[in-house]
């Protein structure tokens, strides 16, 4: 359906006729449903007549007040339903009622936001401007202040007086406004933040009337307009409108003739509404060289001036790029093996100069500086250099200085420059560069993305001369840098966080390409902030065990932890741990997935399952719970690292609890009371202590056969903690072993456990009054170890 249109005119229409002309062709997409106007008799009330379009009046002697009339007028343009509401020539400053009702777009004859006002052309002249012009733009509660959509100059020539100037303003002002409707139809601009034309405001039929709605919005949403002749420019952007040089625009809205050397006229220029800038000279300087001959053959295809330098210039060359070596710009080699080669003014004048500006597009053209449309920088690999184990001195000479100079140069100049950063990027930019450049939110999208490069950047060299070329005395004693900086970026929004009232967002570290955050979802609805949290306590409770193990976890505790010959025979064990809490938990795998596996988990109601890989058919049994959600995950690969946590004001940094102190391993204990037991019980106790680790403190584990039987965990004494154990274990208790992730402050909390019938117990040691517990564990004929190591989990 053509998008509908309302024009409101107040005197001979001319406007409005070319309005009316552009919508009589079907391809224009747009339709004039009626034309408005303030008085009666005019010639634009019989232009619309003579096209069959409906007219209505409004004026002011007929109503109460101002506001009165606004309100009319607001009711009188609804009946109509438009999709946008046209000012041509209308001679009435409209209120609230109307403008924040409708999208409304009109035209004034100056540069805004110079000469605003009645008289802008007699102001012009008066001020002895060489250059005036016409401007399009959205129309606010202001005179002439609404945000710019485009913009066309027009020379003042020697002799002009106001009719002379006008009659040229006009014959561009008609083209130009016709082609910003044309763009409004097609989609192109937005109004309050929401992409406008049919496909916003719904088309034909949609209803009009937004009571309340909010005023046009400048910036993203502001488009500019491009004129080019032999290179000139001349752009607006954000209602601001500055001059590079200046193209004489003719009758139509095309280039007035240039006199050419053999005396034709060359009309070479065009008129560009648009809010994308075009790439017509670009600075490119890459270490990573992925993904640059696809670029350069859009280069090539655009005819992109190209400035480049050392090995970028030669890749760039022999992939058919004619480029300009960067000496050749600055007048300056490449110095200090290769330190020095962007860092001049002729390099970073032409990428801070801002367009919109006309003093700076002034002092470029006094220096014969020709600025930069796009700059394309990735930035030596100095990480990647610091993990290879290299010297200081390798280290610090992939320090980039020249490339970050410029990206942040190009970012904080995003309103005139476009910067790319990672090849990824490269796709986009070379449509880009075919096409019609990036429009102003996508230059600020590429700016952002440049400022956290750098500060990423900049971050890795800080931490790196912190922590190693100059650390403090503490650093040096302590392994902890004086200055940590790290970054960290948004890989998804969630849904809610812990409770559906929090906000929550999942972000990745640099080195985040592995690890629970990076794994890859077959299956399900989205990951859940708690999804997140249970999964990730199961994924590191599952690989603290070199047999088949399965973990199920609910609330970052084990519902279950076994292992056996298979993983189906592991899950069976686990779930028999504590079937109740095991339903809606998260199921870890520290191997594939099996068919019997998928088969098993796929009766009981779970969130999440994670493991390293599933067999054939696993995942499509699995896959007939629609909301399941089943992750791919690779095996830890530090287990020591650094966990982070968060307190009031400050940050929180310890390496990561492991098993692989001498203690945690069975050969290492020693034993305080009764007998030695078997190699059966004394693998379930190892069994038992590993598992007793990813239970929160205070944390008493029953396990038999290789699987918890009982779990008391989250208690804030060990004697709860005891009591919970043996209760959730039943009959199961007896004849079981235990684990107890700190030491037994009293004897009362053992003797929970001998009473049931445990028949041996593990815990670090290490309390004052380990006699009494070590004796108690005599008078029972319980069998006692200490591991000298503790694993508090809070």
């Amino acid at each position: 359906m053509p998008a509908r249109l309302v024009v409101l005119a107040s005197g001979a229409g001319t406007t409005l006729q070319a309005v009316l002309d552009a919508c009589a062709d079907q391809a224009f997409g747009a339709q004039v449903v009626a034309v408005g106007t303030d008085r009666v008799g005019t010639v634009a009330q019989r232009r619309a007549e003579s096209a069959g379009v409906p007219v209505f009046t409004v004026r002011l002697e007929d109503c109460a007040d101002r506001g009165a009339f606004n309100e009319l007028t607001a009711a009188s343009i609804a009946r109509y339903e438009p999709d946008l509401l046209v000012l041509a020539g209308y001679m009435k400053i409209l209120g609230a009622q109307v403008i924040r009702r409708f999208p409304t777009v009109n035209t004034h004859p100056s540069l805004l936001p110079a000469f605003p006002g009645a008289h802008a052309i007699r102001d012009a002249l008066a001020a002895g401007v060489q250059t005036s012009g016409v401007t399009v733009h959205w129309v606010d509660e202001g005179v002439d202040t609404g945000p710019v959509i485009a913009q066309a100059s027009v020379p003042v020539r020697p002799g002009d007086d106001e009719d002379a100037l006008r009659s040229r303003i006009q014959a561009v002002e008609r083209g130009l406004f016709v082609d910003t409707i044309g763009r409004f139809v097609r989609g192109e601009l937005s109004w309050e933040g929401r992409p406008a034309g049919t496909s916003a405001l719904g088309g034909a039929g949609a209803p009009a009337a937004r009571p309340g709605a909010a005023r046009p919005v400048a910036g993203d949403e502001v488009a500019a307009v491009e004129v080019h002749a032999n290179g000139g420019v001349v752009e607006g952007s954000g209602g601001l409108m500055s001059v590079a040089s200046t193209t004489e625009i003719g009758e139509g809205g095309t280039s007035a003739a240039t006199a050419s050397g053999n005396g034709q006229a060359e009309t070479s220029s065009e008129v560009v509404a648009t809010g994308h800038r075009r790439l017509r000279r670009a600075l490119v300087s890459v270490y990573d060289k992925s993904g640059l001959e696809e670029l350069a053959a859009a280069f090539v295809d655009a005819g992109v001036e190209v400035v480049s330098t050392g090995s970028t210039a030669d890749a760039l060359a022999r992939f058919g790029v004619a480029v300009t070596p960067v000496s050749t710009v600055t007048g300056f080699p490449e110095v200090l093996g290769g330190r020095v080669k962007t860092l001049h003014p002729r390099v970073h004048a032409g990428l801070l100069a801002d367009l919109r500006n006309a003093e700076h597009a002034a002092v470029l053209a006094e220096l014969d500086i020709e600025p930069f449309d796009l700059l394309v920088v990735n930035l030596y690999p100095f990480r990647e250099t610091v993990a290879s184990g290299a010297t200081e001195d390798e280290a610090i000479e992939q320090i980039d200085i020249g490339g970050p100079a410029m990206l942040r140069a190009a970012a904080k100049n995003h309103a005139s420059v476009a910067v790319v950063v990672s090849p990824g990027d490269y796709g986009d930019l070379a449509a880009a560069v075919r096409g019609s450049g990036y429009d102003l939110p996508a230059r600020r999208r590429l700016a952002a993305r440049a400022f956290a490069h750098t500060a990423s950047y900049d971050a890795a060299v800080a931490s790196w001369f912190a922590s190693v070329l100059a650390p403090d005395e503490t650093a040096k004693e302590s392994g902890w840098p004086d200055v940590l900086a790290a970054q960290w970026h948004r890989t998804s929004v969630l849904r809610y966080g812990e409770n559906p009232h929090q906000r929550a967002a999942l972000y990745v570290g640099e080195d985040g390409s592995t690890g629970l955050a990076s794994a890859q979802q077959l299956h399900g609805k989205p990951m859940s902030y708690n999804n997140y949290t249970d999964t990730d306590a199961a994924w590191r409770s599952v690989f603290d065990f070199a047999d088949p193990a399965v973990a199920i976890i609910k609330h970052a505790n084990p519902c279950g932890i076994a292992v056996a010959a298979t993983v189906a025979q592991a899950h069976r064990k686990a779930h028999a741990c504590d079937p109740v809490s095991a339903f809606g938990g998260v199921i870890a795998v520290n191997r594939p997935v099996s068919v019997e596996l998928a088969e098993q988990i796929a009766e009981i109601f779970t969130e999440v399952v994670v493991a390293p890989d599933y067999e054939p058919g696993a995942v499509e049994i699995l896959s007939r719970k629609p909301s399941i959600r089943l992750l791919l995950c690779a095996p830890p690969a530090h287990p020591r690292g650094v966990e982070m946590r968060q307190v009031s004001g400050g940050m929180l940094l310890q390496s990561r609890d492991a098993l692989d102190a001498a203690g945690d391993v069975t050969s290492g204990w020693t034993l305080e009371a009764g007998a030695p037991v078997d190699e059966a019980t004394l693998a379930d106790l190892g069994f038992a202590w590993r598992a007793v680790r990813s239970v929160k403190s205070n944390a008493i584990l029953l396990a038999a056969d290789g699987a918890t039987v009982g779990v008391g965990m989250g208690q804030v004494n060990r004697v709860d903690a005891a009591r919970l154990a043996v209760t959730r274990a039943g009959d199961r208790a007896k004849g079981s072993v235990a684990a107890s992730d700190a030491f037994f402050p009293f004897p009362d909390g053992f003797q929970v456990l001998a009473d049931a019938g445990v028949r041996a117990v593990v815990e670090p040691g290490g309390s004052v009054r380990d006699e009494l517990v070590i004796a108690a564990a005599r008078e029972s004929g319980v069998s006692l170890y200490f591991t000298g190591v503790r694993h508090f989990a809070h």
